[in-house]
């Protein structure tokens, strides 16, 4: 019985992460690659996972015990009309503005019934199993399971494997399954007998506080969870994937605590938890990108350490059984809170990536048992019953408690002083000599911490100090600008040495600009003219260019007069700062040289659809560096598409400079399968006075005469022979493009 009630749980939850990124990729065609159709459906499979739950718990509390799966099956036979999982047909989502209220009817209408019938599955089924008078709480551990097993499955099995057509019909056969062993779980329950006419009843019921500890408990360790997330894709190491290794720690996290023999007492957990905060701080501070793998493992490691405190306090603080299903909703709503608060909030209101620390305060002051008092004096403490208690006079008492205070504060404030002084006066400061200074002062920081690690108000004081100095040495005088979209935090310094501008995202330099008036024209970074994008621009010499990506717009430097320059940027921002002549100005330095140059802002896939067929001579495409890569700009339809706007002997130009990825691979199989021909040359060199950097390009022609025809030298070689497979709308295996 507990093998069938296991198993349940565990494929319920298995189900739940397999569905996630199958529709998100449904839909990608159709709303192109931006972060908001992600967001938009995360949001809707957090509102959807909160009304299983309340419908779990509304069924569990509310119908008699041997009725409630056959309330329960009527949802699950309802969500039988919508297997198997398509999108239903209709008009067009409206391309002027991204369309939210088109993107949930679509998910409402293809996967909200079985997707809400699924999450009710592991409350409802662990509600039953506590009817056979036995603890439920292990189905739990196996329901994260569940999702761990799917989490890890989707990239490295099935989505390599299996083309979107038949995802979705061995999910329908797994919905079946489920059916089945739902089945099994139902004729189990209703063999038990309801509790006698006179037999004690459970009255107890949780107070407002333990809901707000749940809720808290829940809210911070999601939080958490999407912060480290951001901060480590972003600014640490941007690896395609990596989200997959917090999210699994995320998992595993609930999984321990939940487990009939936990394999680490919460005790242990618990006194680890002030060096996890530490360490979380102390990478914050030191920074260290010369050790990009070092520093994502100690971040990694130092979240689980949290995330298993936290989630191990909510399995000491769950309820008696017939509680079961309250707890679960609440846990869920906190986790919905702090998923929304971090991927919604705060990239309106915070000018960073803020929330990772703010996350790390939040779960120092849930270690202290809530907003803590000065040393013992919890607010509303009474100060004359503690006067007499001491033997001193009220006064006295208050003076040793201003005197503490002092000394509580004084030492986070002289701390936050120093580490920000210390970043600002080291922000360009080469090699390990930064790094030096700034350790050893967290280093001291992170001593007088740890001597106050059981005076929660002081502990958490220090460590709100220590990850609050890097926002304050970000402040420093060459920080031009810095903004944050849904894309990410977009930042601009200059170097004054140099008489150069960056433009940088997370760690990655986007574009540069020379300030000197004589060496403005010169495209920095991946551009240069002695690069290979520097000299298909220079030899092909195209009238009409369309260019997918704007970053600084370094590529407006070929711009003459006469030549139509359109550039398709998805984030307004980007558009914002490469418009602004006060800190690039390769775009009205090009219209200043009487050419015609357009931002053409939205997903690159969806506007050039509406550009008319052959309007290019030549395409280029840079939007593939860095840890989100666009598989819709990669796929067979989209090369249709783009030598459909280009002119009959057009080229289409890509950027393909990938720390992590072997896009040329992506590039060959779809050219063999289209019957198109690709060239590659891999750019080593650089030129630290320009600015150049080494880059890696393809330009991929109808015919080998047309890139005959431009001319292109010996660096110019054929993509290697591959035996992948071509990605399309249905098929993509990024897994399959690693450089592992």
């Amino acid at each position: 019985m507990r093998l069938l009630f296991a198993l349940t749980t565990l494929l319920g939850a298995a189900l739940l992460f397999a569905v996630e990124p199958m529709l998100g990729k449904m839909l990608l065609p159709a709303l192109g690659g931006a972060p908001a159709v992600w967001g938009t459906c995360l949001v809707f499979f957090q509102a959807s996972l909160l009304a299983g739950y309340v419908w779990a718990h509304l069924v569990g509390s509310r119908v008699p015990l041997r009725a409630q799966p056959l309330v329960h099956a009527l949802l699950v036979a309802a969500a039988f009309a919508s297997l198997p999982l398509h999108l239903p047909a209709g008009a067009p989502p409206p391309q002027e503005v991204f369309p939210i209220p088109w993107l949930v009817g679509r998910l409402a209408t293809t996967v909200g019934l079985p997707f809400v019938a699924v999450s009710a599955t592991s409350p409802l089924v662990q509600r039953w199993f506590a009817a056979t008078r036995r603890d439920p709480y292990f189905l739990y551990a196996a329901s994260n399971a569940g999702s761990l097993v799917a989490l890890i499955a989707y990239p490295v099995v099935v989505e390599p494997l299996l083309t979107l057509g038949a995802q979705r019909a061995l999910w329908s056969r797994a919905y079946e399954l489920l059916a089945v062993l739902l089945a099994g779980c139902a004729l189990v329950t209703v063999r038990e007998r309801e509790p006698a006419d006179g037999s004690p009843v459970a009255v107890w019921r949780p107070g407002a506080r333990l809901l707000l500890r749940w809720l808290a408990l829940a809210a911070v360790p999601s939080a958490l969870l999407l912060g480290v997330t951001a901060f480590v894709t972003m600014d640490v190491a941007p690896v395609p994937l990596l989200w997959i290794v917090p999210l699994a720690l995320y998992l595993a996290s609930l999984i321990v605590p939940f487990s009939t023999r936990p394999l680490v007492a919460h005790g242990r957990v618990l006194r680890a938890m002030p060096a996890a905060a530490l360490v979380l701080a102390f990478t914050l501070v030191v920074g260290a990108e010369q050790l990009l793998w070092l520093v994502a493992l100690l971040h990694f490691a130092a979240f689980f350490v949290v995330a298993l405190a936290c989630h191990g306090e909510l399995a000491r603080l769950k309820p008696p059984p017939e509680r079961l299903t309250t707890f679960y909703l609440v846990v869920s709503a906190g986790g919905a809170l702090g998923g929304a608060l971090v991927a919604l909030v705060a990239p309106l209101v915070l000018p960073s990536i803020w929330e990772y620390p703010l996350a790390i305060v939040a779960a120092c002051v849930l270690r202290g048992g809530g907003m803590p008092g000065l040393d013992g004096a919890e607010a509303g403490e009474d100060f004359e019953t503690l006067a007499r208690a001491e033997g001193v006079g009220v006064s006295g008492l208050l003076s040793a408690r201003a005197r503490k205070t002092v000394r509580t504060v004084g030492a986070p404030l002289a701390t936050v002083a120093l580490l920000g002084a210390a970043g600002r006066l080291l922000a360009r400061t080469e090699g390990p000599w930064r790094v030096f200074v700034l350790a050893q002062i967290a280093t001291a920081a992170c001593v007088v911490a740890w001597s106050w690690r059981s005076r929660p108000g002081r502990f958490t004081a220090m460590v709100a100090s220590m990850v609050a100095a890097p926002a304050l040495a970000s402040l420093a005088p060459d920080m031009l600008f810095e903004g944050r979209s849904f894309f990410g935090v977009h930042r601009v310094v200059e170097d004054r040495a140099a008489a150069e501008r960056f433009y940088m995202q997370g760690t990655t330099i986007h574009g540069l600009q020379s300030i000197l008036p004589s060496r403005r024209r010169i495209a920095g970074a991946y551009y240069h003219r002695t690069g290979p994008a520097g000299g298909v621009l220079t030899r092909a010499a195209p009238a009409r260019v369309g260019l997918v990506g704007l970053g600084v717009a370094s590529l407006a430097a070929y711009a003459d007069a006469g030549q139509a320059f359109t550039f398709f940027e998805i984030d307004p921002l980007v558009a914002r700062i490469a418009g602004d002549p006060h800190l690039f100005t390769f775009l009205s330095d090009a219209r200043d040289r009487g050419a015609h140059v357009d931002v053409v802002l939205g997903d690159a896939r969806l506007r050039l659809a509406r550009v008319p067929d052959a309007a290019f001579d030549l395409l280029v495409l840079d939007a593939y560096s860095s840890d989100v890569v666009p598989t819709h700009l990669l796929t067979r339809e989209a090369f249709a598409l783009y030598f459909r706007k280009v002119a009959p002997h057009g080229l289409v130009l890509m950027n393909v400079s990938n720390r992590y990825l072997d896009l040329g691979r992506v590039v060959r199989a779809v050219a063999d399968a289209d019957g198109l021909t690709a060239r590659a040359r891999e750019d080593e060199t650089t030129d630290a006075e320009e600015g150049k950097a080494p880059s890696r390009w393809i330009v991929v022609a109808r015919a080998q005469a047309d890139l005959d025809a431009l001319g292109l030298g010996e660096e110019w070689r054929p993509l290697p022979a591959t035996s992948m497979r071509a990605w399309s709308d249905d098929y993509v295996n990024v897994m399959g493009a690693f450089r592992f």
